[in-house]
């Protein structure tokens, strides 16, 4: 997810919200196993989701998407 996409999420809830927050997150894990000095498995996992907190007209909404393929 580009910078200008989290923008335009700002952006669009900031002109309906009093008060807006974006999270981003994206987290990589490479566990490596090794057996008798030997690898025996390397697998990547990677976790990327954006969160949207708001106030609007006095009350707080959360909401998360875990999809970036957009």
């Amino acid at each position: 997810m580009s910078e200008s996409t989290l923008e335009q999420i700002l952006k669009l809830a900031s002109g309906k919200a009093e008060a807006v927050e974006i999270y981003y997150l994206s987290t990589e894990d490479t566990p490596i196993k090794c057996e008798n000095n030997r690898l025996k498995s390397l697998q990547t996992k990677a976790k990327k989701g954006v969160a949207l907190r708001l106030i609007y007209q006095g009350r707080l909404g959360f909401a998360s998407y875990t999809d970036l393929t957009i």
